[in-house]
């Protein structure tokens, strides 16, 4: 057992920087947003020193004031004020940017200001990240706030892309990491199962993993801006850049609600939007077309969202939206699955 496991509070708090992206639909009643973002911002001395709890607005000015009428009642908390929303992911950067000046961070988590992200659950993700760093002298850590379940919060369907969109990210990995002579290190996420809840909204960073996540970001934005990485790719483009550059990831488990308190993705264009996301993925680990479907074809049919039919008719939407942006033809890799089960 080491130190690590350990702890407390006042030992995270010299250690600790936090950012918290700051945006709500714009159909959120005043008085709830002002609710939700007290309860994620409450409590955090226990964890950070003020300075080091980094508020990013993302261009709503209500948010702006409500933090500030917020600041004289819980702390003197840092504030980022960006006029332009240009999606959670820049949020995320600016407040990453903001704490890597301070050399005596260590660690940098990121943290939903939904209401669904309980301050408490911090110092689990921060004893598991040191543990990582400890056992292996891995300077590059990443470690998840993973839900005990996906479908509970976000819905059947949604769940469904989610846990898809992991399957095909670690299976890409995996592959990827393969063709170096290098393995995928998983032992840090494999308690809970194969696949890690990539796009938690809770992470911890360490420093070295942080820069990483800011660059990566930055960078996808400006190699693939139609795939807009800054609003879509926030939780998983830090993943892809961590584990494919030497870094380890890990997980464990955090508290979340049933229903999540608010969210902007419930009316999106899901074939879209995580198809953008997987395409930038094997973009990025310079996969072809043809290995791309091998992958998906591989973790379609092990998912429920294909036993539907409707189902069956976004993920062949994905399918095509993913093989298009990687200058493949749908037609040319068509989605040949089992007759019988």
């Amino acid at each position: 057992m080491t130190q690590s496991a350990y702890a407390a509070c006042q030992d995270i708090r010299g250690r600790l920087g936090m950012v918290v992206p700051a945006w709500f639909p714009t159909d959120t009643p005043q008085e709830q947003v002002e609710a939700l973002l007290r309860a994620t911002l409450s409590d955090f001395d226990s964890l950070l020193e003020p300075e080091r709890l980094v508020v990013v607005v993302d261009g709503q000015e209500r948010i702006l004031r409500a933090a500030g009428r917020l600041r004289p009642q819980l702390g003197p908390f840092h504030v980022v004020w960006q006029e332009e929303n240009r999606g959670k992911a820049a949020a995320v950067v600016a407040g990453i940017r903001a704490l890597l000046p301070d050399q005596g961070l260590e660690y940098i988590m990121t943290r939903d200001a939904d209401g669904d992200h309980f301050m408490n659950d911090a110092p689990h993700l921060f004893r598991l990240g040191l543990q990582m760093s400890e056992e292996t002298e891995n300077p590059c850590v990443a470690v998840i706030g993973r839900r005990t379940s996906v479908h509970r919060p976000l819905g059947w369907v949604r769940g469904e892309y989610e846990y898809i969109l992991n399957e095909l990210l670690i299976e890409g990995f995996k592959f990827t990491l393969a063709r170096t002579g290098h393995v995928l290190d998983t032992r840090y996420f494999t308690t809970y199962g194969p696949y890690p809840d990539m796009q938690s909204g809770y992470k911890l960073y360490s420093r070295q993993a942080a820069e990483k996540a800011a660059s990566g970001l930055t960078r996808a934005q400006q190699t693939e801006p139609r795939l807009d990485m800054m609003r879509w790719g926030c939780e998983i483009v830090p993943m892809v850049e961590i584990a494919l550059t030497g870094g380890l990831l890990g997980e464990i488990t955090r508290l979340t609600f049933y229903d999540q308190p608010v969210t902007s993705y419930g009316k999106l264009d899901r074939p879209r939007t995580y198809g953008a996301k997987a395409a930038w993925a094997f973009r990025r680990m310079a996969l072809s077309p043809l290995q791309a479907a091998h992958l998906m074809a591989n973790a379609f049919p092990r998912h429920a969202l294909y036993t539907d039919p409707t189902g069956r008719e976004e993920l062949a939407a994905l399918w095509s939206f993913v093989l298009q942006e990687m200058g493949g033809s749908p037609e040319g890799h068509r989605l040949a699955m089992p007759m019988f089960c």
